[in-house]
Order: C-alpha cells, then structure tokens, then sequence
C-alpha cells in the first residue's frame, strides 16, 4: 500500500511557524521526509512529529508519528491512530482522496497488527469514497482472504478482473482463494493466466506450482517449483518452493 501514501494532497502539508527539527523547511517536502524517516529510523521520526505537531503540524504531523509508530512495531496503535484521523478530517470535509488513503493507511496497519476484520472495514470506509479504486478493492480481497472470507475475495477480484483483465495480481489472488476453497480446476485456470501474462514471474509460477499440485499434476508442480527457485533463489516466492520441493521429497 506504499502507493497511498502518495495520495495525500499538498493541502495536508500545511505547517505552523516553527519546524520541526531534522524536517526539511520546505512544507511540500516535510510529510514525504518524515514518512521516509518513519521507515528509517521510527524513533527519530516520532521525536520530529511531535516536535513538528507542537509547532503547528496538524494531521501531517500526526500521520508521521503514526507510521512512525507502525514501523517501531505497534501497527494496532498506529491503526487506531490512522483512523481517528481518518475521523478527524471526515469531520471537516477534508478532500475524500485524502480521506480514504487515511482508511487505508489503517487497514494497512490493522493487517500487520493481524486483525483482517479490521482491515476489511477500513477499506470498505475507503471504497466508499472511492469506489472506482482497482488498488483499494484488490487490497480488500486479500483483506477478505485473511479472515477466511475467500468468496467475497473472490467476489472482489470479479469486479477488478472484469475492469482490467491483465492485473496479474488479481488472477494470483484469486487463484489462491478458489484453491483454498477446493475449486482446484478454477485455481489452475486463473494461475494459468497469470503465467501467461508474465511467464517469468515467481509468484505466478509458484502459485501455477500449488494448483498443478492440488489437480494432480505433480510433474508440473515440480517444475514450476524449481523455476521459482531459479528466478527467486533468495526471495519469499523461491524459500515457499523449496519448502514445497522438500516436502515432496519427504512424501508430503
């Protein structure tokens, strides 16, 4: 969701007479600084919101301390942050881009903390406000597979597909939750497609790989797997297949 971050207008970024220490002086550069320094170096970066909020900040100081706060390794206080700010300017009618990046940025949050149900909630908040949103609803549908609510994931991904056919994401996604649903056949089709949009790419081949597996075609799982581990020997995508290989090696 790093994209959201990008939605929030230059009116957020308005500051009071003082800066905050280690900010740029710049207001159009101060919320994107801080952001960066929340990822950094959280502690610093909750040190010059505050700092900055004292001096006048507002809701973009707040919203740095509160990544500041997600990335120290509290999402749910952060979550709880982001949505009463997400409240605040609801309140007075901020702009509803900025708004629902707020509900998203907690649903983001709400997902770290493990808490899906949350997450669906405040991306539904978001939707509401931008329901032509492709991103926010394939968030959702991820949001829906975590809390085990695969139809409506399925259902989200329908509405996406059915708008941008080639969202490689979303053929991945859904392919996942019909696999988790026992629709095997339909999980290999969708991964199918996915492969044949992008033939290099490891999450595709992995889950082209899962549903091979689960429809009976261990050969090809296999070489799927073992192409993963080629094209993503240090990543999640290429550790998930030699978990996977291993197991079949075992019997599993």
């Amino acid at each position: 969701m790093n994209r959201l971050l990008k939605t929030m207008l230059p009116a957020l970024l308005l500051a009071g007479p003082a800066l905050a220490q280690s900010l740029p002086a710049d207001p159009a550069q101060r919320l994107p600084a801080c952001l960066d320094m929340a990822r950094a170096k959280p502690a610093e970066a909750l040190a010059a919101a505050r700092s900055w909020e004292e001096s006048g900040g507002g809701i973009p100081a707040r919203r740095c301390a509160a990544m500041a706060i997600l990335h120290r390794g509290d999402p749910a206080a952060a979550a709880k942050r982001l949505a009463g700010l997400a409240a605040e300017m609801a309140e007075i009618r901020g702009p509803a881009q900025e708004v629902a990046a707020l509900h998203a940025q907690a649903a983001q949050a709400w997902q770290m903390a493990g808490d899906p149900e949350r997450a669906v909630q405040a991306l539904g908040q978001a939707m509401a406000l931008r329901p032509d949103d492709l991103d926010l609803r394939v968030d959702r549908a991820v949001a829906f597979a975590l809390n085990r609510q695969y139809w409506e994931a399925v259902q989200e991904l329908d509405a996406v597909l059915e708008r941008d056919p080639k969202r490689l994401d979303a053929w991945l996604y859904r392919a996942g939750a019909h696999r988790l649903m026992g629709n095997n056949e339909l999980a290999l089709d969708d991964a199918e497609r996915a492969v044949a949009l992008k033939p290099t790419d490891p999450d595709a081949l992995l889950e082209r790989g899962n549903a091979r597996r689960v429809t009976g075609d261990l050969a090809g799982a296999q070489a799927d797997w073992r192409l993963v581990q080629k094209l993503d020997p240090d990543g999640p995508a290429g550790n998930a297949a030699k978990v996977n290989l291993e197991r079949i090696a075992a019997g599993g």
